[in-house]
């Protein structure tokens, strides 16, 4: 009796493993950089962003020939988002063979986020829009931080002001370091934000410390997880 009791305990441990293994490896991750006609190239940032996620767990892809209307098709099936290169208010531009398209939070003459169904990014811990501007306002474009969380996203991170090069490739580099080892997406913020004026200066920060975070700041995504309603 004593040896089938075990046999039956090492068969329901082995299902649960089996259960959670997929489950994780479900957990979906996109990363966006380009090559832009005036000459910024975002790639390296954005690989390595997806470098990290993949090894915090996530099936991590990575993007960077791509249009607008793709990104806004794979948001529902991420847990997190990661895009670098250029923006503004209430937009984020992605480029395609020279060709620029625009994803927006709100812009019903463009793709945007606000088209998506309600919920529809409830399973998305983190959405990071690393542009310039990309935490502003605009009449016609809307909010992209705001309109995320309202659709669901846990946490969404945007920059105030304009964001220059090198400090952007930097500054990600530290803050996915930091995601990596377990840090929450506050003490990710603001470690990268001493590692940046440690190897640049107080003064030549480039922008990234007008970083805004709306949702939870304090989420933590490493290991791999999705978001909750």
């Amino acid at each position: 009796m004593k040896t089938k009791r075990i046999g039956i305990l090492l068969s329901a441990l082995l299902l649960a493993a089996i259960a959670i293994v997929p489950c994780v490896s479900a957990y979906q991750a996109s990363s966006y950089g380009a090559i832009y006609t005036g000459g910024l190239d975002s790639r390296i940032t954005a690989q390595t962003a997806e470098s990290k996620l993949s090894s915090m767990g996530y099936s991590g892809t990575y993007h960077w020939n791509d249009a607008a209307n793709s990104a806004l098709r794979r948001m529902p099936s991420d847990q997190a988002f990661f895009f670098v290169g250029h923006g503004g208010p209430g937009f984020i531009n992605y480029e395609q063979s020279g060709v620029t398209t625009s994803l927006t939070a709100n812009n019903p003459g463009l793709a945007r986020i606000s088209s998506l169904n309600p919920n529809d990014l409830k399973d998305m811990a983190l959405a990071v829009f690393m542009g310039c501007d990309t935490s502003d306002y605009d009449s016609t474009n809307g909010n992209l931080l705001s309109t995320s969380t309202s659709m669901g996203v846990d946490t969404a991170m945007g920059f105030a002001d304009d964001i220059t090069s090198p400090q952007v490739g930097y500054w990600s580099g530290r803050f996915w370091y930091y995601l990596d080892n377990g840090y929450s997406v506050s003490q990710a913020t603001s470690s990268a934000d001493t590692d940046n004026i440690a190897n640049f200066g107080y003064w030549s920060q480039g922008g990234m410390n007008s970083h805004y975070i709306q949702g939870n700041s304090n989420i933590i995504i490493d290991p791999a997880r999705a978001g909750v309603v």
